[in-house]
């Protein structure tokens, strides 16, 4: 059940042309469609788990650290200077 072998047997079998169908049909066995599946399900869980515990430790991190503003309204001047009017 290798992967790499599996994806060389669809991509054969989606590039040669199977006599009495239609040129946008193909025909692949059960067994390497199958294996795909398992495959794609396997990767799909293992990113979905990926990114979830990416997302948790930006979580934990935004919390141990919050962001603040680089200006407050404390870092004003209490009398704003106006321009020169003419």
């Amino acid at each position: 059940m290798s992967f790499y072998r599996t994806l060389e047997r669809l991509r054969e079998a989606a590039s040669a042309r199977t006599r009495g169908f239609p040129t946008n049909t193909t025909v692949v066995s059960k067994r390497d469609l199958s294996d795909l599946l398992h495959h794609f399900e396997r990767l799909d869980a293992d990113m979905r788990a990926f990114y979830d515990g990416a997302r948790k430790a930006a979580q934990n991190a935004q919390n141990e650290h919050p962001t603040r503003p680089i200006l407050t309204d404390s870092d004003l001047p209490a009398d704003p200077v106006k321009p020169d009017q003419p």
